[in-house]
């Protein structure tokens, strides 16, 4: 009976101790697979190890003359900064173990908000129950899982203050609140404008309430000005020009202010991108529909009870709709993560609200419904959805995941260990983030001219060309060791 009532007295501290074990091991085993790549744990991990010995990151690794360009014009980032001494400590595992840390910290924030404001003469289970499935819907989120077993991105980290500002905000944290506003502006330029929209959301929310109000206020302020300073000035003063990234929203103008001008000119047109294929791709068709169903059955329909939530959610949804980059419609990579806090809290909350003065039996029933909803849907688009997924990298129940089929995962650790760490190396993307602790490292083919080594696997026609060539320039190149899939050449000084 002891044991019982300690395990119901820290059921969420001992499930969160338990999914972190998971998540830890498969995030792990996904890196030790070489089921990581260049883009984006390879140029993050290289770029705490830049920091780390004073050194300003660049975009030299996956940008053909990028050594001059700053990674901070590509993504203005500040975590790289404060979390680059910890390189020491975990070396190339690093950001993974990051991840996985916060993604565990903003589900018990999920848990304390929930539970925050709940009838606190009831000892019994429903006090426990509503939280603890909202945390673990959190967790099982297709866009939280999906981002977690596709590298490491900033923004992944910085979602996970979410519940914990809107906890500081009921409690009246506020400054507390304002810590978790600006943890979440410094993690990408696109962030503060997320949040403006976030603070107008709670601004409803809190209508009425003129301390709350005053203060978000503030918070609005401070993102806005940060927001315009941060994308107007600074990142087009360090790189001269837009952003690398911007390439996917020119079609609606050459600058951010012109994207803006063109939605208030053709605002249809700008609503139809929400929903419609506009690039015309037959073989990407659906993918928005399937995006939308997801986010549906994982609770975004009962937000429509708290259109507050819906209006905080706008800046992703434009961002990630209303590009030409195809890669950013569907189900996949971390391009969904920050729906997850929004439709958790804003489903498990209409849910709560529901409960209150029903059946006991009624409070324990929707939220087991939404959580068994949104795990189903995360379960599907782990299987063959209509948006491409790297299923190895998913589905840890299956052998797959524990194995890599492309090439002999043994071997290739073996030709890593040959390459000195102050040698500069040129590598085909899965091997990058295992190779990234070092002065120069780059993607094939950029830099492969100039680098020690390479380190290359035969993955497409192109990548075969380009490597027989290399193999045929027996005055410059010398194959140190190969299996006929991998090979380890160095130049020839």
């Amino acid at each position: 009976m002891k044991i019982l009532t300690f395990a119901k007295k820290h059921l969420a501290v001992i499930s969160l101790l338990l999914m972190g074990l998971m998540m830890a091991t498969h995030v792990f085993v996904n890196h030790l697979m070489f089921r990581t790549y260049a883009l984006d744990l390879g140029v993050y991990t290289h770029a705490l190890w830049q920091y780390a010995h004073g050194i300003w990151a660049d975009c030299g690794m996956f940008v053909e003359g990028g050594a001059d360009v700053s990674l901070l014009h590509d993504h203005f980032d500040l975590y790289l900064i404060l979390l680059s001494p910890l390189v020491y400590i975990f070396g190339s595992y690093t950001l993974l173990v990051v991840q996985v840390v916060s993604l565990l910290f903003g589900a018990y924030g999920v848990f304390r908000f929930l539970q925050f404001g709940q009838d606190t003469q009831d000892k019994g289970t429903s006090r426990i129950f509503l939280p603890w499935l909202g945390m673990l819907s959190y967790l099982a989120f297709f866009g939280t899982w999906h981002a977690l077993c596709y590298d490491y991105h900033s923004n992944v980290v910085a979602v996970n203050f979410l519940p914990w500002m809107f906890l500081w905000l009921k409690q009246q944290r506020f400054g507390w609140a304002l810590f978790s506003v600006l943890m979440v502006c410094i993690s990408k330029e696109s962030a503060p404008l997320w949040m403006f929209f976030v603070v107008i959301g709670l601004m409803i929310e809190y209508w009425g309430n003129r301390k709350s109000m005053r203060w978000l206020a503030g918070y609005g302020a401070f993102c806005i000005l940060y927001f315009l300073i941060v994308s107007m000035v600074v990142m087009p003063l360090i790189g001269g020009g837009a952003s690398p990234g911007f390439w996917r929203y020119d079609h609606m103008g050459n600058s951010m202010s012109e994207v803006a001008l063109f939605m208030l000119q053709h605002p249809w047109q700008s609503v139809c991108m929400f929903f419609s294929n506009f690039l015309h791709d037959a073989n990407n068709a659906g993918l928005k529909l399937e995006f939308w169903l997801c986010c549906a059955a994982s609770g975004m329909l009962l937000l429509f009870f708290r259109p507050q939530y819906l209006v905080m959610m706008l800046p992703p949804l434009l961002l990630k709709l209303m590009s030409r980059d195809i890669c950013f419609w569907g189900v996949e990579f971390q391009y969904n993560i920050e729906f997850a806090p929004i439709i958790v809290i804003g489903s498990f909350s209409v849910i709560a609200s529901w409960c209150q003065n029903k059946d006991r039996r009624f409070g324990s029933i929707l939220p087991l419904l939404a959580f068994l909803l949104t795990i189903s849907t995360t379960i599907y688009t782990c299987g063959n959805p209509k948006t491409w997924v790297r299923q190895a990298n998913l589905r840890i129940f299956d052998p797959i995941h524990y194995h890599q089929q492309d090439f002999n995962r043994q071997f290739a650790q073996s030709l890593i260990t040959q390459i000195p760490d102050s040698a500069s190396v040129c590598a085909t993307s899965p091997f990058v983030p295992h190779l990234s602790l070092r002065d120069k490292v780059t993607e094939f083919p950029i830099g492969a001219d100039q680098s020690d080594y390479l380190l290359l696997f035969e993955s497409d026609n192109q990548t075969i060309e380009k490597i027989a060539e290399i193999k045929a320039d027996t005055l410059h190149y010398r194959i140190v060791a190969s299996d006929d899939t991998l090979w380890l050449i160095s130049r020839i000084r």
